[in-house]
């Protein structure tokens, strides 16, 4: 009898957890859950302190698999997350732990059930004096952060990401200087890097693939980057240059790009200087991703844009690129032509399975099949597994969601979640969707119907009694 390695991992003692999941590969994944997923830390004084009694302790440093710096507990990556109650018990002596399980449980409070309270405190931060404690770190010399980090990510011989989450933005070139050492630390061993708020600077990735350019025992496989701005990507910047010089062993990338609203203005003949500004700082985008030839996930948002005719061009962000390794795209707020889409799919045929589309512009859009058609020519060039078109009402032409009756009826792998709810959750839209249904005789094929997603949308108060009671009878039937 062959005993599960799960029921192994489970009996194995928590001091030897980390030298079981070197044995093999099946054994690393078995003990993963055993380890500590992720360590949230406040840039104050005494979070540092706790940090680095953590990182000595014999029982967490050789468990602790992400380290998260954030710069106030409201901004972390545990945002919107209901705050929890203090402990009755709690002691300021005891060791301070900021630790989430996953991103599903409360942040602050630590829930590990593999180590006891004769090894692990639950504690609660008490949140003083925060912006004064953070001014306080991030005076030029930083000399507590410095000794902090250099002292305590050595021990952390599990650490494998990092998540920065805002808080390094507000650091001066003097700052980022002395931070040196610290960066040389977080990414000696690093395969995942998240930052977070680089809207001026982005000295945190220039020193994380410079340092992967010069290691050879460094590469980082996933890199995310949140509210990130545009102009990292100059061609003439720097940091550009060391971007592209050491991101070859990227596997996954995700950048939400963010723009600040003051750089939208008009010039003394009224034309807007953010459409030009962009069209330049997209064409280093697409510079940047031909130096990717690993590139598997690719996930490109320009979520803060409000108007269509501020966003850029297709061409000028993926027109001419070629990423052999590339599986999956999620692309918002783009301008294209259907010719420049259905090249880089064409392009991308023999690798690219999933697909999703947001908020995007046909400019050449002229007739009401239009987007039909284009999706008939991507059926006929890639075999997708998964194809999800999504969009508010307000950024879709009218003769786009005309259309998206056929569409609905069409295509087995498209969800349509935002523009069904759209329609049902408006009250002229939901007029129009009714008036739709009993017109069209092919909608009372409930077979049909269940290519969407009917989860999002059968608790709609805005449909009709008998409506509500056809798609609750179809998710019964087909186990929604």
């Amino acid at each position: 009898m062959i005993v599960p390695v799960s029921i192994i991992a489970s009996h194995v003692p928590t001091s030897s957890i980390a030298d079981f999941r070197r044995t093999n590969k099946e054994f690393a994944i078995a003990g993963l859950p055993y380890l500590i997923p992720s360590i949230s830390i406040k840039l104050l004084t005494e979070s540092l302190d706790r940090f680095k009694e953590i990182s000595q302790h014999p029982k967490f440093s050789r468990y602790v698999i992400e380290v998260v710096l954030i710069k106030d507990i409201q901004d972390s990556v545990h945002r919107n997350r209901p705050r929890p109650t203090a402990p009755k018990d709690d002691d300021p002596e005891e060791v301070h732990v900021a630790y989430a399980a996953s991103m599903e449980r409360t942040w602050g409070v630590f829930t590990d059930y593999r180590f006891t309270n004769d090894n692990a405190h639950i504690s609660w931060h008490c949140q003083q004096d925060v912006r004064a404690q953070q001014q306080a770190l991030m005076r030029p010399d930083l000399p507590e952060l410095v000794q902090c980090f250099t002292d305590a990510f050595p021990r952390l011989s599990q650490l494998r990401a990092v998540r920065l989450a805002g808080c390094l933005d507000d650091v001066d070139s003097l700052g980022h200087q002395r931070l040196a050492p610290v960066h040389q630390q977080c990414y000696k061993h690093c395969e995942s890097l998240s930052v977070e708020g680089l809207l001026v600077g982005a000295d945190q990735l220039r020193n994380a693939f410079v340092c992967a350019k010069r290691s050879v025992t460094t590469r980082i496989e996933h890199l995310s980057a949140y509210e990130l701005h545009p102009d990292l990507f100059e061609p003439q910047n720097d940091v550009f240059q060391s971007l592209c010089g050491g991101a070859s062993s990227l596997k996954s990338l995700d950048i939400d790009f963010s723009l600040s609203k003051n750089r939208v203005y008009n010039d003394w003949f009224g034309r807007n200087y953010a459409e030009h500004n962009l069209l330049f700082e997209c064409r280093g985008i697409k510079l940047f991703l031909d130096a990717l030839p690993n590139l598997r996930s690719l996930r490109l948002w320009f979520g803060t844009i409000n108007e269509l005719r501020h966003c850029p061009k297709f061409e000028h962000v993926l027109g001419g690129v070629k990423l052999p390794m590339l599986q999956s795209l999620d692309i918002a707020k783009l301008q294209t032509r259907s010719k420049e889409l259905l090249e880089f799919f064409s392009n991308h045929a023999t690798c690219i399975r999933r697909v999703r589309l947001k908020d995007i512009c046909l400019i050449d859009e002229k007739s009401p099949t239009c987007r039909s058609d284009v999706l008939d020519a991507m059926r006929c060039e890639v075999k997708l597994e998964a194809v999800v078109l999504s969009g508010s009402l307000e950024t879709l032409s009218p003769r786009s969601w005309i259309d998206t009756n056929n569409m609905i009826l069409q295509y087995s792998g498209i969800t349509l979640n935002e523009i069904l709810t759209g329609f049902l959750l408006e009250k002229d839209r939901a007029d129009i969707f009714e008036k739709w249904i009993d017109t069209n005789p092919e909608a009372n094929h409930l077979e049909k119907l269940g290519l969407v997603d009917l989860r999002v949308i059968k608790d709609s108060v805005t449909i009709f009694d008998c409506w509500r009671e056809r798609i609750s009878y179809f998710c019964q039937q087909h186990s929604f």
